[in-house]
């Protein structure tokens, strides 16, 4: 069934942060061969990744570290399923009948949204997006000038295709080289949601991942 997606406009930032201790230690749980799938781990869920995936990452940057539940806004660490973290989303994101993954993450200098796709009977990390700093200490909801939940207000959710949207309502107000939709999105898409404000579509295009802004 296709899902027609609400619109509104979106300030075209990343915000991504500074790493905690805890957090710069650690890295994607390995297993010898598989799927990649989302695992609860004592009280935490843990991205676990095959180890030809996790050679790609090593490969792309030995630094890059994915985020852990505990840093984000507990609002948005709630929608946990074998497919889906506020860090990490997995589906078929290039159309191969093979499982991808997308991490939300970051190394000593930048925060980072990569992607591990499979190409050929292999895998290779094509970024989708990178962005400035902050500390998750730092980041937070808040309500009348208080701080109600502390940690990361921007999170990744999976998008299954096939979905269906139409042109940017605001596409009148932009050149046409910046333009945006219809979308007649055949794959599965990554969805980058910044606290209740909206979000982001990335959707690999064939050679590269665009984005699409979405609803309120």
């Amino acid at each position: 069934m296709l899902v027609r997606a609400i619109l509104c406009p979106l300030a075209n930032v990343l915000i991504l942060a500074i790493p905690t201790l805890a957090a710069a230690m650690e890295q994607p749980s390995v297993v010898a061969s598989g799927e990649p799938r989302v695992e609860l781990i004592g009280h935490e869920h843990i991205v676990v990744l095959p180890k030809p995936m996790k050679k790609a990452l090593d490969r792309f940057n030995p630094k890059f570290t994915v985020w852990r539940e505990r840093d984000y806004c507990s609002w948005y660490a709630k929608e946990c399923t074998t497919r889906q973290t506020p860090f990490a989303v997995i589906g078929d994101f290039n159309g191969d009948g093979v499982l991808d993954v997308a991490l939300h993450g970051h190394d000593e200098h930048r925060g980072l949204i990569v992607t591990v796709l499979s190409k050929d009977g292999k895998f290779v990390v094509v970024p989708i997006d990178k962005g400035g700093v902050t500390d998750p200490r730092e980041d937070g909801e808040w309500e009348e000038n208080k701080k109600v939940c502390e940690g990361l207000t921007f999170y990744l959710r999976l998008l299954k295709g096939p979905v269906q949207f139409p042109a940017y309502v605001y596409n009148d107000e932009l050149p046409p080289s910046e333009q945006v939709g219809p979308l007649d999105l055949r794959t599965d898409g990554v969805m980058l949601g910044i606290s209740d404000k909206g979000g982001v579509l990335y959707y690999w295009d064939g050679r590269v991942f665009r984005t699409y802004p979405l609803g309120c």
